[in-house]
C-alpha cells in the first residue's frame, strides 16, 4: 500500500465538482487554428496556453472552456494534448467534454487495490490517442518499467490511450472497465464549446494546467472558393457560362437556382446557357451539399442587352421600274429582329406614276431596345410609248390644180404628257 500524508479529504460528490466547474469556466475563445485539407478529411490542430492552478483537494477543480470554429462538420478522429505540472500524478482526475461525448483521459493514474492513491510520479506532457501503442495510460509505470512500484524520470511523456474509467476518483481501481475513450466524439460536429476538466482529489500537492490543445480530424461541409460571377450577354447570339468553386468531403452534390427557383437538370459544378435571351435575364445561384452540410454561394446577376439592330428585307426588285400612268403597287418589306422577333415597318412611299423620275422609297424598323435599321428601294416612272398622231381629214385629198390647197392638219396624244 503507497501511503501519502495529506489532509482529510473533501466530500466525493463529483457532480458538485462539476457544477463548480460550469460556475467558475474560463470564458470561450473563439480560436485561430491549424487545418490541413485531405481529399477526404480535414485536420484541424488546436494548441490553448492555459497556466492556471489546480485547487489542492477539490473537486471543483478547474475548467478550460474553448470555443471552436472550423468547417469540419463530423469527427472521425480525436487526439488531444495535455501538459500539467506539479507532483503525484496519482491525484489528477481529468476529463473532455462536448456535445454528448465524453472521454476520460486521467482517473488516478496508477490507483489499484494495492495503491489506494496511485503513482507518485511528477507531471504529465502526453498527447491521448485511442490507438496509441503504449496502451492505457492508467498504467503507465507497469508498460514502462514492468512495475507498478518503480517511478518513472521526470513528467510522463509520449502518446497514451485515455484512462476511460467512468468510476469515480475516489474508487477507481485499474481492473474497471474503460467505456469513455475519445472515439465517443466520432460523428459529432466539433463545432462549438469544448470543456476541458482537471481536479485533483488529494490533498497535499499543487498542480498547474500549463495548456492543452485538441486534434480534430473529421469530414468537412462545403466550403465556396469562387463564386460565380455575373455576365452581360448579346441576346441570342451570345452564351452565359456560370461556374462554382467548392471545397468538402466528397462527393459534392450542387443544384443551380434562378431567381431563386431550381434549375431542371442543371446539377454540376457550371451552368451554361446558350443562345441566352432576356427571358434569361435573372439572378443565378448554386447551392453546394455533401452528407455534412450545404452551402449557397453568392448571387451572380446576368444582364441581357440588344446592341444589334434589325434586318429589314426588301420584297420585290431593287431598283424597280414602272410606265408611266399604269398603276404602281408597292411590295413593301419585312423586318425581324434576333432578340424581339417579326416588326413593323414604316415606309414612306411618294411614287407619282403619272409623272416620270426616279423616286426613293424607304423602309424603317426599331426593335424594343431602340436599335434602328433603315434600307431604300428606287422606283423609276418611265415613259416608253410613242405618241399617238390622228390626221385631220381624209389619209388622201384631191384637189383641182390651181385651186387653193387648205391642209386639214393632224392632231397629236401621249399617254403620259
Amino acid at each position: 500500500m503507497t501511503t501519502k500524508h495529506h489532509l482529510p479529504r473533501v466530500s466525493n460528490a463529483i457532480s458538485t465538482g462539476l457544477s463548480s466547474l460550469i460556475k467558475f469556466a474560463l470564458l470561450a475563445l473563439t480560436l485561430v487554428c491549424g487545418l490541413h485539407v485531405s481529399a477526404q478529411t480535414s485536420t484541424l490542430t488546436t494548441n490553448f496556453v492555459v497556466g492556471a492552478g489546480i485547487p489542492d483537494a477539490s473537486p471543483s477543480g478547474v475548467a478550460s472552456a474553448k470555443t471552436i470554429s472550423t468547417p469540419i462538420a463530423s469527427i472521425t478522429g480525436l487526439k488531444v494534448s495535455l501538459k500539467l505540472s506539479g507532483t503525484f500524478n496519482g491525484d489528477l482526475y481529468c476529463y473532455l467534454t462536448h456535445s454528448s461525448g465524453h472521454s476520460v483521459l486521467l482517473n488516478r493514474v496508477g490507483r489499484r487495490s494495492a495503491s489506494n492513491l496511485g503513482y507518485g510520479d511528477d507531471g504529465i506532457n502526453v498527447t491521448f490517442d485511442d490507438a496509441a501503442t503504449n496502451g492505457d495510460i492508467h498504467n503507465y509505470r507497469l508498460t514502462l518499467n514492468g512495475n507498478h512500484n518503480l517511478p518513472i524520470t521526470g513528467a510522463l511523456t509520449n502518446t497514451w490511450a485515455p484512462d476511460g474509467r467512468t468510476n469515480s476518483p475516489y474508487a477507481v481501481l485499474d481492473t474497471d472497465a474503460r467505456a469513455a475513450l475519445l472515439s465517443s466524439f466520432n460523428g459529432l460536429n466539433p463545432n462549438g464549446e469544448w470543456v476541458l476538466y482537471v481536479a485533483d482529489v488529494e490533498a497535499g500537492d499543487l498542480y498547474t494546467l500549463d495548456n492543452w490543445g485538441l486534434e480534430i480530424t473529421g469530414y468537412t461541409s462545403p466550403t465556396i472558393t469562387a463564386n460565380p460571377a455575373g455576365q452581360i450577354v448579346e441576346c441570342t447570339s451570345g452564351n452565359a457560362n456560370f461556374s462554382v468553386t467548392a471545397t468538402g468531403s466528397t462527393p459534392l452534390n450542387y443544384q443551380w437556382l434562378f431567381n431563386g427557383a431550381p434549375i431542371s437538370g442543371e446539377t454540376g459544378s457550371t451552368l451554361t446557357i446558350n443562345n441566352a435571351t432576356f427571358a434569361n435575364a435573372g439572378n443565378y445561384r448554386v447551392v453546394v451539399t455533401n452528407d455534412y452540410g450545404a452551402v449557397t454561394s453568392s448571387v451572380a446577376a446576368l444582364t441581357i442587352v440588344d446592341t444589334t439592330a434589325p434586318v429589314v428585307t426588301i420584297l420585290g426588285a431593287n431598283p424597280m421600274t414602272n410606265e408611266c400612268h399604269a398603276a404602281f403597287t408597292d411590295p413593301g418589306a419585312t423586318a425581324s429582329d434576333l432578340c424581339a422577333g417579326s416588326l413593323s415597318v414604316m415606309t414612306n412611299s411618294a411614287v407619282d406614276p403619272n409623272t416620270p423620275g426616279s423616286y426613293t422609297i424607304s423602309y424603317s424598323a426599331t426593335d424594343p431596345s431602340g436599335n434602328p435599321m433603315t434600307v431604300t428601294r428606287t422606283v423609276v416612272i418611265r415613259d416608253t410609248i410613242a405618241p399617238a398622231i390622228t390626221m385631220i381629214g381624209n389619209a388622201t385629198v384631191t384637189n383641182e390644180c390651181h385651186s387653193a390647197f387648205v391642209d386639214p392638219g393632224a392632231t397629236v396624244s401621249d399617254a403620259c404628257d
